[in-house]
């Protein structure tokens, strides 16, 4: 007999990252405005380079100031100008030449460093930056699907051309198939999320996930692959 149970117990076979985002849902907080949330946090973005050393890093603009998130460390640069342009900069680290493309990065008086942006994990990193706990995306059509906080699910499909936006309901989880399930309505639209802890890759890019998805968005039917964030 399949053992359901609704966010208690123990011993999932989901993988614990993703036991973890389901289990924060069965707190009692109250829900905020989905739509209202949702828009203020896709204000953000996040950059991810990578460096000709190897060396990876993460920044954000604030304000005035640009956060920056080394491997060892987080500043908040502040800009200053120069003959180069604009250049932000504290406690001996330098960022210049910031752009779509690429940057200059300087630490401690070392030789600069060309970093270029990953597009791709920039994507990611700024719904983590954004409170996405979970985020799964799909092809043939494009589509991604962002969870935040247990509280609200965000679908963009068709190529970005339609986004869906519901208030989370609590997931079923299956212990014994390490499977968790939402279903939810609104708007006159019905979806499904059925998140499974199996390998899982991009059929598109070639990259490897911890969790495959499958969604039933008014019957038709998405596959895709995600990994919790947090």
């Amino acid at each position: 007999m399949i053992n359901h149970k609704r966010c208690h117990g123990r011993g999932f076979a989901i993988s614990p990252a993703v036991l973890a985002l389901l289990l924060s849902a069965c707190s009692d907080v109250q829900r905020k405005d989905v739509d209202a949330a949702a828009a203020a946090a896709e204000q953000t973005l996040a950059f991810v380079y990578v460096c000709a050393d190897g060396t990876r890093f993460v920044s954000k603009l604030k304000g005035a100031r640009l956060w920056l998130f080394l491997p060892d460390k987080t500043l908040a640069l502040k800009p200053r100008r120069s003959s180069a342009g604009l250049v932000y900069s504290n406690a001996g680290v330098t960022l210049a030449d910031i752009g779509k493309k690429h940057a200059r990065l300087r630490i401690d008086g070392q030789p600069k460093q060309d970093c270029l942006l990953d597009r791709r994990q920039s994507v990611w990193e700024s719904a983590k930056l954004n409170g996405v706990d979970f985020r799964a995306v799909g092809n043939e059509p494009g589509w991604y699907l962002e969870i935040r906080n247990s509280r609200s699910i965000t679908l963009v499909s068709n190529y970005a051309t339609e986004t869906y936006r519901f208030t989370a309901p609590q997931p079923v989880v299956d212990q014994q198939t390490g499977s968790a399930f939402y279903r939810m309505q609104g708007n006159g639209h019905e979806l499904t999320v059925t998140l499974r802890a199996a390998s899982c890759q991009d059929s598109m890019s070639g990259e490897s996930f911890e969790t495959s998805v499958e969604l039933r968005l008014d019957g038709q039917v998405l596959k895709g692959c995600g990994r919790a964030l947090h």
